[in-house]
């Protein structure tokens, strides 16, 4: 999870679930929710490829289809890097399930341009969040390929310098996001419909605006000159 910050409804008192803990599970949930996978390797790769992970509260196993919880059996629902690896036929129940065993909960889940960078063939869609709906777009319409491969060896390499871009650029990479009541969504059918003309205002306005990190350091020249000697290095 990149936006911890943003959950902000969470009372004391709440019973929280988290659907897909995975490996960083949030620690104000109460039980976890995972989904059962045939094979260690499937539910590995789904895991971003880590294993022996133990968790410290009650996990319940499903095996898709109905959560097994009452009707508003929680106060709050996380769902963090989980609806991307949702396909299209369980899609629409899925988030119909988080909606009825509870009235709010939080939503996290990687950018259309996270997954251009680092493709993953466990995540289904392209995604983006817009105007308070998800857009989701099949990832069928755009196969990986060597250009991503090459990509993600930048970022995942030995190098820490572009790795850290995920935290330094959360905002672009990740959204995140509290509902209450409803979530809303919409399958799109094209990347312009995806990304408009709009976003592009956005994100060109947040890229002019965002201030180079050895900015911050003008006070302080000799960490200013670390951070310039690591860059190029």
């Amino acid at each position: 999870m990149f936006h911890k910050e943003k959950l902000k409804s969470i009372n004391p008192k709440d019973h929280v679930l988290e659907i897909g803990p995975g490996v960083l599970p949030h620690p104000r949930a109460d039980i976890y929710l995972e989904r059962y996978f045939k094979t260690e390797e499937v539910a590995r790769s789904q895991r971003g490829n880590e294993s022996g992970i133990f968790y410290q509260k009650p996990v319940i196993y499903y095996d898709g289809g109905r959560f097994p919880f009452e009707d508003e059996e929680f106060d709050y629902v996380i769902c963090s890097h989980v609806l991307e690896h949702i396909p299209l036929e369980e899609l629409q129940q899925f988030i119909s399930e988080i909606q009825r065993i509870a009235h709010k909960g939080y939503i996290e889940f990687p950018s259309v341009f996270y997954e251009f960078i680092n493709y993953s063939d466990v995540h289904k869609w392209f995604m983006n969040y817009r105007s308070g709906s998800i857009l989701f777009l099949d990832k069928a319409i755009f196969k990986s390929n060597n250009v991503h491969r090459i990509f993600r060896e930048i970022f995942y390499g030995k190098d820490p310098y572009l790795h850290s871009a995920f935290k330094r650029f959360k905002d672009f990479f990740f959204f995140g996001f509290e509902w209450n009541e409803t979530i809303n969504y919409k399958i799109v059918d094209s990347f312009d419909a995806l990304i408009d003309q709009d976003d592009y205002e956005f994100w060109k306005k947040y890229f002019s605006e965002k201030e180079p990190v050895d900015n911050k350091y003008k006070k302080f020249p000799l960490i200013r000159k670390i951070i310039r000697l690591i860059k190029y290095v």
